[in-house]
């Protein structure tokens, strides 16, 4: 059997990237025996940049110019259907079901190197067709299409192959070796930003593959129809694959095949650290995954899942904001909305599924990432972007660094100086007296008469809600309780400003015993018993704010306790707000955050 590979190559930029994966292409160990080039958008210079490299290959290549700037797999499709008729005519009714798929007008040129002829297999010898799909931001390797096609001569069975995907400016990290699912159903790269140590060159079979530089038998791709339009940007290749799957033949990944991919965008998301293209391909990446979702669940669960949207719109708003991601808010809403009213999409995405499925999904089932996996690798991303971040805190090690005992040693204490009033219900005499009934407490924080309610009466409600069958009793656990809270608070935060165990201990008994807080507690003074308490949690939450959202929210509710109790910090609290915001321009808004609190409440 003669296997005969057309690489179609999609190009929208031009310039740097194309000449290289234009060099790529024609010095590979195996050339392709035909090139198309698509140029998505039309752009004449970049039409001309490939004409000028049209005598590097030893066939013809072939230039299709669309009139609009199309989804990668309508670009691929153009240029299936752009091949001339002697290969369009091995299979006519698939074709034309296809080009009912994909957009009209195209403009296709050809160009022939001067003294090359196309190879053409004689009557007797089986012929197989391949597509190879590349773009202009991703460079093959010398042996790419000779060890790709090695992987797929092996076994019959295989219908699409994908290869090594690395990094364009360091070829020693791995992009993606392959796609899956996870059991929930998330969309999962395999292998993503780790160093090739060729460890996993043993790899084959994969649930699916990337667009880039993906190998797939001609007919399995009219079969199928190509990628589904329902799926512009992201999943689209793993869509196809999944088909493929359902339609009972294989999918595998060939590590020894290289391909160099830049991420620019021509075939998946854009990747760069702007928020703009960040905010777009989250929005991007949650529309595929909404659609996909409800195109592979049973009929009845697909129709609820998208009578719901709306409501998933509503709650991944809420839950964005508190993962502290206010930038995907939008994403989430108009990701939702967009699946809703594409009906039709989803029901042709539903008829394609049905049309492939031929083994049922026990074919795909076995391919999907298992939940441990993915919690491994979750956890070993957040600590990366943390570490990016500035983030990345070490090790508290609250119990080998004298913490638990530091907590202990003040209970025990703390026993000693107040054990008379362990047994008591309610206290009484200094600054104390027993709480009103928790009716009046809350009845207490309202405006009357046009006057606003002290700010305090808003803490003592809270603390008398805690033990809301006797609000008293919650002043006597504060009482009890505010020396081994100090403690604590007074270690913690030692530990953002030392390693030093016996440091960290030292200021958290100085603060505990403190003569402020001691006083207090011989007075009754509650106000300030809370404020020593809250105070080292409001400096940790606050040195803090201006990097996480998390944080800022914490930091805001704290420091309305702290002024609640002692207003004659207000002025303190506007001057370190000044200085939080100047010393923190790129923060600025977690820190005006802050000011939310004390700003209701007062």
């Amino acid at each position: 059997m003669r296997i005969r590979v057309t690489a179609i190559l999609v190009a929208k930029h031009g310039g740097e990237w194309l000449e290289q994966t234009l060099a790529g292409l024609a010095t590979q160990t195996r050339l392709p025996d035909r090139v198309v080039a698509v140029v998505n958008g039309g752009k004449q210079s970049i039409a001309q940049q490939i004409t000028e490299h049209s005598g590097d290959f030893g066939e013809a290549i072939r230039i299709v110019s669309t009139q609009t700037t199309l989804a990668f797999g309508a670009a691929v499709e153009q240029g299936v259907l752009a091949l001339p008729a002697e290969r369009a005519a091995t299979d006519h009714a698939l074709m034309g079901q296809a080009a009912a798929d994909t957009a009209t007008g195209l403009e296709a040129t050809s160009h022939t190197a001067t003294g090359l002829t196309t190879a053409n297999p004689t009557s007797t010898e089986q012929l197989q067709d391949w597509f190879w799909l590349l773009t202009e931001d991703s460079a093959p390797e010398a042996a790419a299409l000779e060890e790709i096609l090695a992987t797929v001569q092996r076994a019959p069975s295989v219908v699409v192959a994908g290869p090594k995907l690395v990094n364009w400016q360091h070829p020693d990290r791995i992009i993606e070796l392959g796609q899956s699912l996870t059991q929930r159903g998330d969309r999962w790269l395999l292998r993503r930003q780790e160093r090739d140590q060729q460890q996993y060159d043993h790899l084959q079979d994969v649930l699916g593959v990337g667009p880039v530089g993906m190998l797939v038998r001609a007919d399995v791709w009219r079969e199928l129809r190509g990628f589904d339009p329902a799926y512009p940007v992201y999943d689209d290749a793993l869509d196809f694959s999944v088909r493929a799957r359902l339609a009972g033949h294989r999918v595998v990944v060939s590590p020894t095949s290289r391909v160099r991919f830049a991420q620019l965008g021509v075939a998946g998301p854009r990747i760069e650290r702007s928020r703009r293209v960040l905010r777009v391909a989250h929005r991007q990446a949650r529309t595929a995954d909404l659609h996909r979702r409800i195109a592979y669940a049973p009929a009845i669960t697909a129709f609820f899942m998208w009578l719901g949207l709306p409501f998933v719109a509503i709650a991944r708003v809420a839950w964005s904001l508190i993962r502290e991601q206010p930038g995907n808010m939008w994403g989430e809403f108009a990701a939702a909305l967009r699946v809703f009213f594409r009906p039709g999409a989803l029901a042709e995405s539903r008829r394609r599924l049905k049309q492939a499925n031929t083994n049922g999904w026990s074919a795909v089932d076995p391919l999907r990432v298992d939940s441990k996996s993915v919690r491994t690798a979750r956890m070993i991303d957040r600590e990366v972007i943390l570490a990016s971040q500035g983030r990345l805190r070490e090790d508290l090690n609250f119990v080998s660094s004298g913490g638990l005992a530091t907590l202990v040693v003040a209970s025990l204490l703390t026993l000693g100086l107040t054990w008379w009033a362990v047994t008591q219900t309610s206290l009484t005499g200094g600054g104390l007296a027993p709480l009103s009934s928790l009716g009046d407490l809350w009845a207490n924080t309202q405006t009357q008469g046009g006057v606003p309610a002290d700010a305090f009466s808003w803490v003592l409600a809270i603390l008398g809600t805690l033990t809301f069958y006797n609000p008293s009793h919650a002043v006597v656990l504060m009482l009890v309780a505010a020396i081994p809270l100090a403690a604590l608070g007074g270690f913690i935060w030692a530990a953002q400003l030392t390693k030093n165990s016996a440091g960290r201990v030292l200021v958290a008994f100085a603060w505990a015993f403190s003569p402020v807080l001691l006083g207090s507690l011989a007075a009754g003074r509650l106000s300030t018993l809370i404020l020593a308490v809250v105070l080292p949690w409001l400096l940790l939450a606050a040195t803090r704010a201006r990097v996480a959202w998390s944080w800022a929210g914490v930091a805001s509710l704290l420091a309305a306790v702290a002024l609640a109790c002692a207003p004659v910090l207000i002025p303190a609290a506007v001057v370190l707000l000044v200085v939080g915001i100047m010393s923190s321009p790129r923060g600025t808004a977690r820190v005006l955050t802050v000011a939310i609190g004390p700003l209701v409440l007062f």
